[in-house]
């Protein structure tokens, strides 16, 4: 560094006048200055125009190479140096410099040689604030002139004036008493120096408080005054660096320079509160740059050197807690904010790691790896979901992917026969239709998959024309389309199987089977073919007619959707479990580009759709919101062109959007309508939300939307109609039907007409309607109620022609005998209750005598239904009960004439059957105030005196009868204190009692003798128990997870165990003469050897199976959970 840009870094900090500046610049530009850097700051602290602090600090920077430009100057100063610069010299200012008027450091002139004498022009000791006349800094001023009159001639004698002797006298008085005056005017103590400092300093002005606060420590340092002025001195160095600077790392550097001198001072209390302002912004202006910085590497450093600052702030020597408090909050954002920079550097250095492998990864064409890279990535910095260097760089990838899309050449062939082995069954389906139409053989027909079970109904008559289970999978509705021959045929996906079945849509005929290795989606219909996508990531293309395969593509992912197109657009898109969407020729499925869209795993579930070339892409990216994707593709469905912005909506989109015409209809499952309209005309924003219903739904729910004639059809919790006024950006609710179903599938407006399918409230099962479509209201046409399950066992009444079946919701049927491989559908009921409010929902019947059935109600009802046989026919009818509709404990239980009802609360109650009469007393046990109890199911005891036996499933076991006095009464003949708890369902047989309990914390069958109820050794049994104790033919049969199924004999003893095999009990042990008949929710049916429990023969219904079974005149009733009764001709095998 030169002597010009020393004195520019001198001017850069403001630490001289202007002029004084000046004077030097000229003395220099004219060549008259040559000193050393080190001569002239020791020159000019002598003159005490620098203090200590501030010379140390220029020679510090002046060895680190700092330079004027990193330090601020205002403007106003500048232009102050231009004036100085420019102003020309007047004649006393140039003069020739000596050679000894610079000297060397080591001969620099002493105070008392310079008192008189200012070298550089700088004014007095106070130069600081001085105006005075500006000087040559190093002429010593200009010799006086020589007199210009002669000589006065002096006397003779020089004593012989007059007045020499009073003039002597008065010199001397002068003397005297100028003398006293001056060290009276000399004389000061400091004070004013000090206040003056102290003044300077209070109003803000700290560079000239600093210099007086220098002037004042040197002529003053053993003031009381000088330790405060000292920690004043370097205080308002602090201040200068903070009040409107912005060079933080500057500040920080004196701070940590500054505090270390003066912290020891006795005055340095005085600092502490100026520090809680100081170092918090010192540290704040340190962040905020961090914050700003672009590169990781200035970040890192700032936030380091904010590091440093939060340092000083969390040293009590500086900021004690008692002045900490007032700047808690403050304090707390900076280390927010400072952690927040932190996070951002190890994001970015995450990112550009992370970017580096994706490169790499991308080369090698994996893109699995790639997504791995950004999920990670992306699952550490969510902030870094929208990054455009990541999304680059990931769709970069994926752009390759198309490479990668490989064709298929081993096509399987199609089957053309019914492989099912269902006609080696008989099945009898229980449905219910009002009113009766007359069938129409032209009639349109609608297949409705439901619960796994495809129904095809006839439009115009509602009639039941078959049934058939494809597997749980309520996206895969079937799809159709008129073949050659003028038939419909219904494209149905069986889950079970992963199988494609071509069905004749009236007949339910299979045309062909298409087998595949995964998981199906809902297949689309394109021209003379069948496009469809497996989970593995294969695209197939099906001939129609023939089920023969004509193009199939693997794809590098696996696909999450089913396939979309366009109607205006030749593109097939497939949408890959993460990231992409394939777009594919419809024509031979040749990928002609990759959509990078990014979504995460299988967060599009519904199938691509769009109009206007517009493709819509629903991500449901979040368990309350979704994304909505827009994309504009050419007519070859390529060339996608991301249209607008990623617009975010509350809830998320489970069901396909519809389309009508420039619009799009999509609900969510919080039961909003969200109508979306395209408009090509507008360039910037052609999609836009036109209308929109609020969400009314708490819970997640699936809505249907169906448009027709300007009316728009929603069905989810209720079926609404809307009139769209689209103009008005609203949809106008115009009636509500149906409120509190559950609507399962799109309806389906046929001209004036609406088909429906829906669950209704508090019932099982499914109803099919059709409705005429009015202004202002729908009228009925008919109705049909599938899918209801059977109410437990077949029954006989004394006087039925055939065993009987009842639904749970009260309809009866009769049990037709039907050969191998028939199939009925029995839609009129026997007998059946009318629905006045609500429809009923029974649980499994027990029988109450040979003519009468009592089927009991679900908790919180009070009546119950009773078949019993009337001029041949059966016969229903609702018995109310004459008691409160108490929670219950357990399951009701028919004995002799009476229901027994456990409560909750403890009571058990008794009603008449047959007449609801509440006529006996209730049995109450001893119980503690708000004890409750939770009793078994009752077990019927055989014997002289009727009775049931119960337990409170903790201890106590009571044998309870009738008894008629005083009053009719249920009463315990015997109670029985029992050491650990019986739990569960109890069983008798014979003089047996088996309940299931513990014994030394061992699960055991606990069995008990009768009538005594006196314990017996119990049976140990290892796993859960699957099913409780049940009575069959003498024996008690109980199951557990591991040892299967057991038998007990009535000598107490194990007769034999059967393995489960992982079967889940739906129904049984059903006697079947000297076999045993188990029905397993898989839809196996087991036949087992009575005496030895091995298997006898087994046979797989194919679909899940429920409880029910029930065995009649050689034939095995087997129920679906549909209401759909499979039977199994057992002739041969039951003699």
């Amino acid at each position: 560094m030169n002597i010009s840009e020393f004195i520019d870094l001198i001017e850069a900090h403001d630490y001289m006048a202007d002029n004084q500046i000046a004077a030097i610049r000229r003395q220099l530009n004219s060549g008259q200055l040559d000193v050393t850097i080190e001569e002239l700051v020791h020159f000019l602290l002598d003159r005490q125009r620098l203090t200590k602090y501030q010379a140390k600090k220029l020679l510090a920077e002046a060895r680190s190479g700092m330079t004027a430009e990193s330090v601020p100057v205002s403007e106003a100063r500048r232009r102050a140096q231009q004036k100085w610069m420019d102003a020309a010299p007047v004649k006393e200012e140039i003069v020739e410099t000596d050679a000894d008027d610079i000297v060397a450091l080591d001969d620099m002139p002493s105070e008392e040689d310079v008192a008189d004498v200012d070298p550089l022009g700088l004014g007095g000791v106070d130069g600081f604030s001085s105006d005075t006349e500006e000087v040559d800094p190093f002429t010593g001023g200009a010799k006086g002139k020589a007199s210009a009159h002669k000589k006065k001639t002096s006397r003779a004698n020089p004593w012989d004036s007059p007045l020499l002797l009073f003039g002597g006298g008065s010199l001397i008085l002068l003397l005297l008493v100028g003398g006293l005056l001056y060290f009276w005017l000399a004389f000061d103590s400091g004070d004013d120096m000090f206040q003056a400092a102290e003044k300077s300093y209070r109003s803000g002005s700290y560079i000239q408080a600093g210099a007086e606060y220098d002037k004042f420590i040197r002529r003053f340092p053993n003031h009381p005054s000088t330790p405060l002025a000292e920690v004043r001195l370097g205080m308002a160095v602090l201040w200068n660096m903070v009040e409107g600077g912005s060079d933080w790392e500057l500040a920080l550097k004196t701070t940590q320079e500054v505090l270390p001198e003066i912290d020891q001072s006795p005055a340095f209390d005085e600092a502490r509160p100026e520090l809680a302002t100081i170092l918090p912004e010192i540290a704040s202006g340190l962040t905020q740059r961090a914050q700003q910085s672009a590169s990781v590497d200035e970040k890192q450093r700032q936030s380091d050197l904010a590091s440093a600052a939060m340092a000083l702030v969390n040293d009590p020597t500086y900021l004690p807690t008692s002045l900490r408090e007032a700047q808690q909050s403050r304090i707390e954002t900076i280390e927010m904010n400072l952690v927040r920079v932190r996070r951002e550097i190890d994001r970015d250095q995450a990112k550009n790691e992370t970017l580096a492998k994706i490169q790499q990864s991308t080369a090698d064409g994996n893109f699995q790896e790639v997504y791995q890279l950004r999920r990670s990535l992306v699952d550490a910095y969510p902030g870094l979901r929208t990054d455009e260097s990541l999304i680059a760089a990931v769709s970069e990838s994926a752009r390759k992917l198309v490479d990668q899309v490989i064709p298929l050449d081993d096509f399987p062939a199609p089957i053309t026969e019914d492989e099912s082995g269902m006609n080696l069954l008989s099945a009898v389906t229980l449905v219910q239709r009002e009113p009766v139409l007359p069938a129409s053989p032209g009639s349109e027909t609608a297949v409705f998959r439901l619960d796994g079970t495809a129904y095809a109904i006839e439009v115009d008559s509602g009639k039941l024309l078959w049934r058939r289970y494809v597997g749980i999978d309520d996206n895969a509705q079937a799809v159709s389309w008129t073949g050659d021959a003028g038939r419909t045929v219904a494209a149905l996906i069986d889950t079970q199987e992963n199988q494609l079945l071509a069905i004749d849509q009236r007949t339910g005929e299979v045309l062909w089977t298409q087998k595949f290795e995964s998981r199906l989606f809902r297949p689309k219909v394109f021209e003379n073919s069948v496009l469809l996508a497996e989970r593995n990531g294969k695209v197939w293309k099906i001939a129609r007619e023939s089920g023969a395969v004509i193009a199939a593509v693997q794809l590098p992912q696996e696909i999450s959707a089913p396939l979309g197109m366009l109607d205006d657009v030749a593109g097939v898109y497939a949408v890959a479990e993460h990231s992409n969407v394939y777009v594919l020729s419809p024509d031979n499925l040749i990928c002609g580009e990759v959509i990078p869209v990014g979504h995460e795993v299988g967060t599009i579930s519904v199938e691509p759709t769009g109009t206007l070339r517009q493709l819509f892409l629903f991500e449901n990216a979040g368990l309350e919101y979704s994304f909505l994707h827009l994309y504009s593709v050419d007519a070859g469905g390529s060339g996608a062109k991301l249209t607008q912005d990623v617009v975010r909506q509350a809830g998320q989109v489970l069901v396909t959007p519809i389309i009508a015409d420039a619009r799009l209809v999509a609900t969510n499952d919080r039961g909003e309508v969200l109508v979306y309209e395209v408009n090509t005309a507008a360039k910037d924003v052609p999609v836009r939300l036109v209308a929109a219903t609020k969400a009314d739904s708490s819970e997640p729910i699936l809505g249907y939307a169906a448009v027709s004639r300007g009316d728009l059809w929603v069905c989810d919790r209720r079926m609404t109609r809307y009139v769209m006024q689209l103009s008005r950006g609203s949809v106008v609710r115009k009636m509500v039907d149906h409120d509190g179903d559950t609507f399962v599938a799109r309806p389906l407006v046929r001209g004036d007409k609406i088909i429906h399918a829906r669950r209704s409230t508090g019932a099982d099962g499914y109803v099919i309607e059709a409705q005429r479509i009015q202004s202002n209201k729908l009228e009925d046409i008919w109705q049909t109620t599938i899918g209801a399950p059977t109410a437990g066992r077949a029954f006989t009444l004394k006087g039925a022609s055939s065993p009987m079946v009842a639904t749970t919701r009260g309809a009866i049927y009769p049990l037709p005998k039907l050969g191998m491989g028939s199939v009925e559908i029995l839609d009129q009921p026997q007998s059946k209750l009318d629905v006045t409010t609500k429809p009923y929902q029974f649980g499994s019947g027990q029988k109450l005598d040979d003519a009468n059935q009592v089927f009991f109600p679900p908790d919180g009802e009070n009546r119950s239904m009773m078949v019993s046989m009337r001029d041949g026919k059966a016969i229903a009818r609702v018995v109310a009960w004459e008691v409160p509709a108490t929670a219950r404990a357990t399951r009701p239980r028919a004995w002799n004439d009476y229901v027994l009802i456990p409560t909750k609360f403890g009571q058990i109650l008794v009603v008449d059957a047959k007449s609801g009469a509440a006529d006996i007393q209730p049995f109450q046990p001893e119980l503690a105030f708000g004890e409750a109890i939770a009793w078994s199911n009752p077990a019927v005891a055989e014997g002289s005196t009727p009775s049931v036996i119960i337990s409170d499933q903790r201890s106590r076991l009571f044998r309870l009868a009738v008894e008629t006095s005083p009053e009719p009464h249920l009463t315990a003949l015997d109670q029985v204190k029992l050491t650990e708890s019986l739990s569960g369902q109890l069983a008798v047989a014979g003089l047996m009692l088996v309940g299931v309990g513990s014994k030394a914390e061992q699960d055991v069958l606990r069995i008990f003798q009768l009538p005594e109820m006196a314990e017996q050794d119990p049976i140990a049994i290892t796993g859960d128990v699957v099913m409780s104790p049940q009575s069959v033919n003498g024996r008690v049969y109980c199951a557990t997870a591991e040892d299967g199924l057991i038998a007990i004999r009535d000598d107490f003893s194990v007769g034999w165990k059967c393995p489960l095999k992982g079967q889940s009990i739906a129904s049984g042990p059903v006697p079947v003469n000297k076999m045993l008949a188990l029905s397993f929710t898989q839809g196996q049916v087991w036949l087992i050897d009575e005496a030895t429990g091995e298997m006898v023969t087994e046979f797989n219904v194919g679909e899940p199976l429920t409880d029910g079974l029930s065995y009649f005149d050689g034939q095995l009733w087997v129920p679906g959970y549909d209401g759909t009764l499979h039977g199994i001709a057992l002739e041969g095998l039951a003699q």
